[in-house]
């Protein structure tokens, strides 16, 4: 054939190849095909390791069972430290007013919310909870069902909010004395009137260093709504700042105006604008394998990564927006973070890595002076410490450990020599 004759034939099949990819079109039934990787739990989830987690990137919450707590939801938000080290919040926990005699719990991935039922002295209790995708407010929306035939002194269930101390996590956690310097201040309640005649109720943390968090609910029965209440919750925070001072009514404020997303708005409204960026964002990809169990775990980590982070929001830490008390309560340089972010790549989503490149931008004077002086013209360098590999040994915490690149500069790996 000659190259005219190639040449041509080769078009041809170019436009062909063209026509038909045109016509590929997507025909996934989205809803029914994420329902089978729904989690489902048929008893109480127990612990914080197997409980349902809703998050929007920054706001959280872990959903599970402890101790004498029916139902608790773990509250978290990324960016609240003190002295640099995440630090517990709080959690909200449903008094159910009698004894659980049953409980069922599902997360939908699709509508990115939990949701679940509660038997309970004869009745039941319905609830369903999300974080919304995009405002900084959390929704648990909950009915119930008694019999008419209830003692006198019965109770129906409520929420109540139980604040957690604010000291350091690593101590906490290895049941360690916390040093007089170490401590903050007790935590501040009070309520305000809301727009719609109930109160909207506040509890402010202030810490070291002028920072300062809040945490803020609502809870709004929907009387003219099958009975339905609602509680709200938003948690704002204001970093460390010199010559901070210590009034916080600006703080407290913002937390109250976060609040008023969900309140301000018909429910239904606040529901649908959740759901519509979650089924935005499930069909950016695609991936279906033989392997039904791998395939589900798939589908949660999509799940999971964008309820742990978005491009304008924190970089995923070792917990996200689900923190728990931990020896480890801070960014971890040394594989952890990289290994989180390797989903972006494969899977299509690439905007929610901007987390993680936003913070090395923004950091990027930080990184060249971590390394020697005359390396600076085309390295950067992340501290990690060394730890020792002999038990008898403290560890030591050399000036440079390990130096990585930062975005296009070179790579540089060295040991630096201990202070």
């Amino acid at each position: 054939m000659s190259g005219r004759g190639s040449l041509i034939a080769g078009l041809a099949f170019a436009l062909s190849f063209s026509t038909h990819a045109a016509e590929v079109q997507s025909v996934v039934d989205w809803s029914k095909f994420l329902a089978r990787h729904d989690l489902v739990w048929n008893a109480p989830a127990t612990n914080w390791e197997s409980g349902a987690f809703i998050g929007n990137g920054l706001l959280g919450a872990m959903i599970y069972s402890s101790g004498t707590n029916a139902l608790q939801w773990d509250i978290g938000r990324s960016d609240v430290t003190d002295k640099g080290d995440r630090i517990a919040i709080g959690r909200f926990v449903l008094q159910t007013g009698g004894e659980i005699t049953g409980s069922s719990m599902r997360l939908d991935l699709w509508n990115a919310e939990a949701r679940g039922e509660l038997k309970v002295g004869g009745g039941a209790i319905e609830w369903r909870s999300f974080t919304h995708a995009n405002d900084l407010v959390s929704a648990i929306d909950f009915s119930s069902e008694y019999p008419t035939n209830q003692p006198s002194n019965f109770k129906g269930p409520k929420f109540e909010f139980q604040h957690l101390s604010a000291n350091p996590a690593r101590l906490e956690y290895q049941n360690q004395p916390v040093p007089e310097d170490e401590r903050n201040p007790d935590p501040i309640y009070s309520e305000t009137n809301s727009m719609f005649g109930s109160k909207t109720h506040w509890c402010l943390q202030p810490l070291h260093d002028g920072a300062a968090y809040v945490v803020a609910w609502e809870y709004e029965p929907l009387i003219s709504n099958n009975g339905h209440s609602i509680l709200f919750f938003t948690v704002d925070f204001r970093p460390p700042a010199k010559g901070m001072t210590n009034d916080s009514s600006a703080l407290i404020n913002h937390a109250l105006a976060q609040l008023q997303t969900g309140l301000r708005k018909n429910f239904d409204d606040v529901v649908a604008t959740h759901r519509e960026w979650w089924h935005a964002y499930y069909p950016e990809s695609f991936l279906s394998i033989p392997d039904t169990r791998m395939e589900s775990f798939y589908w949660i980590q999509m799940y999971k990564l964008a309820s742990a982070t978005r491009a304008d929001r924190p970089a995923i830490d070792l917990m996200g927006p689900w923190f728990r008390r931990t020896p480890w309560p801070h960014l971890w340089w040394n594989l952890n973070i990289q290994l989180t972010y390797w989903p972006v790549y494969t899977a299509n989503r690439l905007e929610l890595g901007e987390s993680l490149t936003r913070l090395i931008d923004a950091d990027r004077a930080n990184f060249i002076n971590n390394v020697p002086g005359e390396w600076r013209s085309d390295s950067a360098g992340v501290r990690l410490p060394l730890i020792s590999l002999s038990s008898s040994s403290p560890p030591r915490y050399p000036s440079v450990s390990r130096l990585v690149s930062a975005l296009e500069m070179g790579v540089c790996m060295a040991s630096g020599a201990s202070k």
